[in-house]
């Protein structure tokens, strides 16, 4: 998800195609959970995943002044999640309670402790790159541990399957930690064992499944190491087809990601809603039609609605009037040198 600001001047096919995976595994959660049997232990993977490509995508963030972190990372995400938490509401929640004739306001301020939806990784998103940007003083090694013992202690204290916006935060900040201190050398590293994704993955899925299903899940030291196993494995593989279609494709969407991670899960609800109107069963296969259907219906509404006229959904203010054209002046004489005519 791209977030604004200062990017990579050049970027690697491999890792939008990463994230394009990543957005892909969340549409499918939110579609299916745990109806499909793999999408329990791909919670190693999935946002992990998103927030660890995320940070190979932050760029300057380190070295950019304090100023322009906030205004456009931490200030364009935040207008991002302000602007959809509230949509979502409206669309969803508020809806429902028309229609039950049992109107209960929401504090929309409360979005600020208890995110909505899925908007809580944007929101996990800005806060990350605030306290990364505010830490640069601090050793990295210290950052690293520090925030691999917050992990530790995530893990040991909350499940999995519906952790606090707190718990999600600490799990995942490391990951981000790790991917933007060593962006560098981790893209070079995938592209140079790219054709070892095999052994990645193959170690990844059984120990995935493993871990998941048993006490290891508290384990920090254990699931950061799965996690990895599926990160690296993941961008090995979108690495070592990089040149193929099916790459291609998966890269576009990941450069798109913004517009599925905001609106699939409203379109989802409705989908839902009217696979159960129509009487058709919550079945894996149905499931995957609407996450592909969520997928196709973001896509096409951020392309060809969100983007052409309501770009300020996606766009803090700020931005937008930074990026506009200035007009165009008559070009002002050339006086020779001091003053003298011709």
């Amino acid at each position: 998800m791209s977030s604004g600001g200062v990017e990579q001047k050049s970027r690697e096919i491999f890792v939008d195609a990463a994230r394009g995976v990543s957005i892909i595994l969340v549409v499918l959660w939110h579609a299916s959970d745990e109806r499909l049997l793999i999408n329990g232990p791909l919670v190693f993977l999935r946002m992990p995943l998103f927030f660890f490509v995320s940070g190979l995508f932050a760029g300057g963030l380190l070295k950019a002044p304090i100023r322009k972190v906030l205004t456009d990372r931490v200030g364009q995400l935040l207008w991002i999640f302000v602007i959809w938490s509230t949509l979502i509401y409206l669309s969803t929640i508020l809806v429902k309670q028309i229609i039950n004739d049992v109107v209960d306001p929401y504090p929309l301020y409360a979005i600020f402790w208890e995110p909505q939806a899925q908007m809580w990784f944007v929101y996990a998103l800005a806060l990350s790159y605030l306290l990364l940007r505010l830490t640069t003083f601090v050793p990295r090694s210290v950052l690293l541990v520090l925030g691999l013992a917050v992990y530790c202690y995530a893990v040991a204290t909350d499940e999995w399957a519906n952790p606090t916006f707190a718990n999600r935060l600490a799990r995942l900040l490391p990951l981000l930690m790790f991917s933007v201190f060593y962006a560098k050398e981790i893209i070079a590293w995938s592209k140079r064992n790219a054709r070892f994704f095999p052994v990645l993955l193959g170690l990844f899925a059984p120990s995935a499944y493993v871990v998941y299903h048993s006490s290891l899940s508290t384990v920090g030291p254990v699931t950061i190491v799965v996690s990895a196993l599926g990160i690296f494995g993941t961008l090995c593989a979108c690495s070592h087809y990089a040149e193929s279609r099916v790459a291609a494709a998966l890269a576009w969407i990941g450069e798109k990601s913004v517009f599925i991670y905001v609106m699939h899960f409203t379109i989802l609800i409705y989908l839902r809603n009217a696979a159960e109107i129509v009487g058709l069963p919550q079945h894996p296969g149905v499931d995957l039609a609407m996450a592909a259907a969520a997928i196709a219906i973001s896509l096409g509404a951020g392309i060809w609605i969100v983007d052409p006229y309501f770009p300020f959904l996606l766009k803090a203010p700020w931005l937008q009037a930074r990026r506009k054209p200035a007009a165009v002046k008559d070009p002002a004489p050339n006086p020779s040198p001091q003053g003298g005519g011709a």
